[in-house]
């Protein structure tokens, strides 16, 4: 009954993902009712910001509002979701992730078939500076 509902309800997925070489995790942000087509998603890659914040037990993942998600046909934004959580298990992995090379990315989903429609880069693969402060170079 669920998964017959939901493809009635659900045609697009938003994802946030966040890797490295050697882990990836996701975090689902929004069902969207209508097909991947139908929405324009830009992102501001200067002035997006994605930041941990730890809690006792948990953390959340925020953003700012360098990402906007527009439907098309209606002519309206999609408002989203500013965090998601972070559950203990995952934390200290996470943590680890930001502390080296990593990438964030909005993936869209078509919720139909589970494919991938589009992936938009929030913060590209990155090298960490090596050296002393004000010296940057990259690392191979």
């Amino acid at each position: 009954m669920y998964q017959f509902r939901r493809k009635q309800l659900v045609r697009t997925s938003l994802l946030l993902q966040l890797g490295n070489e050697t882990a990836t995790y996701s975090w689902h942000i929004k069902d969207l009712s209508f097909s991947p087509g139908f929405y324009k998603i830009c992102v501001d890659t200067n002035s997006a910001s994605v930041r941990l914040i730890e809690h006792y037990c948990s953390g959340t993942i925020c953003w700012n509002i360098g990402i906007v998600v527009s439907n098309l046909r209606l002519n309206t934004k999609v408002r989203l979701p500013e965090s998601v959580t972070v559950y203990p298990w995952e934390l200290r992995k996470i943590r680890n992730i930001l502390m080296d090379q990593y990438y964030i990315a909005l993936v869209v989903v078509n919720g139909v078939t589970f494919e991938l429609a589009e992936a938009l880069t929030i913060r590209p693969f990155s090298y960490v500076p090596v050296g002393p402060p004000g010296h940057a170079e990259k690392r191979e």
